[in-house]
């Protein structure tokens, strides 16, 4: 007699870590906070802790190849709430911030929140189209307030902005007088011995970088940070009026940067570079001529296009599927407006290695459901 198992749907959704590594991190933790510390169950510096923006900087001085001191670091809930930190000091009502067209949604909501009119500008595989920044705004007489980058890898697609278009972006922010702001939430998960400049390394004091450690630990710790020159950093950590982030937490993490945390990046790049390659390797072999795909070296994501279908009938086709679904998030999520190029999120990070296999197997299928190619 026939065994009748009910297929779940997999999600191809969100940017989250793996969480079969939650448990080692979770003892690390219990048992960093647990040791006797002076000052771990009071309100702390709303800046951030000392010890903690202090690894912080010595990290990011390592990284962009200047200095940075504790003083030009603010600690912040993850990367969102460095976000809603920076706009809150640096936008006002009318400003102007130019976004790439399919990015994170959480900014382009905080950036809308404040009164900004976010512009959308092109990507293609050299990531954020930099000319058309030029030609386009600044060269019709319009200085936007920031430009906001997810510059690599980017959210969705998984490009990289190309190291002289970041030459060129800093370039035009100090001649016309305005600042970027990359978001590298994923910057410090890579697959490949490619290592672009940081915006911070080219740009200087034009540059407001946001940091998070969402994806490099565990996104319920809530701990990101901003990192900009001193008078910025400053005019952010004004705003902060929530006293500061938990500073059990902060010490704790703290002790994990200072302790090896480049072979634990080094491990988890290992980790996901796995995953990465087997969700390829399914793709090669349920999807072609179903579509293309881009192939990240950093970050959770594969932007996925497909061929001779619209995204949304694949949408539509993939979650209806009544022998085992699939669903993604596709690229009218992502978009600045309605004028945005077409594609598939597909986020391996948290998923199981059987599931990458048959969600690609089960997005190939969805294609041809929806009047696309043969894989």
């Amino acid at each position: 007699m026939p065994v009748t198992v009910e297929r779940s749907t997999i999600a191809f959704h969100g940017g989250l870590p793996d969480p079969t590594l939650q448990a080692q991190l979770q003892q690390e933790l219990v048992d960093l906070i647990g040791r006797p510390q002076p000052g771990i169950l009071s309100y702390g510096d709303p800046r951030g802790d000392q010890r903690l923006r202090s690894a912080i900087a010595t990290r990011m001085t390592a990284r962009a190849h200047r200095p940075f001191t504790p003083e030009r670091i603010v600690v912040s809930n993850g990367s969102a709430g460095g976000l809603a930190l920076v706009a809150a000091a640096l936008i006002a009502p009318g400003d102007v911030v130019v976004a790439e067209e399919l990015t994170y949604p959480g900014a382009l909501a905080i950036f809308r929140d404040r009164g900004a009119r976010v512009v959308p500008m092109p990507l293609d595989a050299g990531g954020l189209d930099v000319d058309a920044l030029a030609r386009e705004i600044l060269g019709a007489g319009v200085v936007p307030r920031l430009v906001y980058t997810i510059a690599d890898p980017q959210s969705p697609t998984g490009t990289a902005l190309a190291t002289d278009r970041r030459r060129r972006l800093v370039e035009l922010a100090e001649r016309h007088d305005f600042l970027v702001v990359q978001d590298d939430t994923y910057g410090e998960l890579r697959y490949s011995a490619t290592v672009r400049p940081l915006l911070a390394e080219l740009g200087g004091d034009r540059v407001v970088h946001v940091g998070s450690f969402s994806k490099t630990l565990a996104p319920g710790l809530r701990l990101g940070w901003v990192a900009a020159c001193a008078d910025v950093a400053a005019a952010i950590a004004r705003r902060r009026l929530d006293l500061g982030s938990p500073v059990a937490l902060q010490r704790a993490v703290a002790a994990l940067l200072e302790d090896g945390f480049d072979a634990r990046l080094a491990v988890l790049g290992d980790f996901y570079r796995a995953k990465r390659d087997e969700l390829l390797a399914a793709l090669d072999e349920h999807c072609i001529g179903s579509g293309t795909w881009s192939v990240p070296d950093a970050g959770f994501f594969v932007w996925f296009t497909p061929a001779g279908a619209a995204v949304d009938d694949v949408v539509a086709h993939g979650s209806a599927a009544a022998d085992g679904g699939v669903t993604f998030l596709s690229a009218s999520y992502f978009a600045v407006d309605r004028g945005h190029p077409p594609g598939l999120r597909l986020a391996f990070g948290e998923l199981a290695s059987g599931d990458l296999r048959e969600g690609a197997r089960r997005l190939g299928r969805a294609v041809e459901a929806a009047g696309g190619r043969r894989p």
